[in-house]
């Protein structure tokens, strides 16, 4: 019984990190750090100084 809730138990820590893994590569593969800032700041004439200090203030440097 205790041999089953190990393994159980390790499967599901497994699981959940496979799920973190994957949604962390979809996020960044997806929207680029660059595409998350010009759609925050304000769309199409958005310079790249803007971009920049964007990425710093969020720590996407």
């Amino acid at each position: 019984m205790w041999n089953y809730l190990i393994r159980r138990s390790f499967y599901g820590v497994l699981v959940l990190l496979g799920v973190n893994l994957f949604t962390f590569m979809l996020f960044f593969t997806v929207n680029t750090p660059d595409d998350m800032a010009r759609l925050n700041i304000g769309g199409k004439r958005v310079t790249q100084e803007q971009i920049l200090k964007w990425k710093v203030e969020r720590g996407y440097d």
